[in-house]
């Protein structure tokens, strides 16, 4: 049985490209695997140490208010939860500005406003 020579040409053509297609891919593995082959993927990450510092007693403080103002004014008391929030913004005025504590600042105030009057019948034609 012989060969035809066309037929040889088209089945090398084939085998190169499958070793081109072949090669991309390896090629295209070894740059996304990481640097740093040493370790295994089961290993955890080295932590990073935070620079910043805790925080202060007055500002503990305040937390603790702010929570437990939110505990009054869960539990219907706006008077007490005002209060409470008045304390935490003398310790750390900063967390007053925050979004939790205007909101819970503005929904006691609503509530210990009074109630708008009726509005008045349409008068008569």
């Amino acid at each position: 049985m012989t060969v035809q020579p066309r037929r040889v040409q088209v089945v090398w053509v084939v085998v190169g490209a499958l070793l081109a297609f072949a090669a991309g891919g390896a090629f295209s593995l070894a740059i996304r695997q990481p640097a740093d082959t040493a370790t295994s993927p089961s290993t955890p990450p080295p932590t990073q140490r935070s620079t910043e510092l805790p925080p202060s007693p007055e500002i503990l403080a305040a937390r603790d208010l702010r929570r437990r103002a939110s505990d009054a004014l869960a539990a219907g008391n706006p008077g007490d939860c005002l209060r409470l929030l008045d304390e935490a913004r003398a310790k750390d005025p900063e967390g007053d500005g925050a979004p939790q504590a205007k909101s819970m600042r503005a929904r006691a105030r609503m509530l210990l406003a009074p109630p708008a009057p009726p509005s008045a019948p349409p008068a008569p034609k």
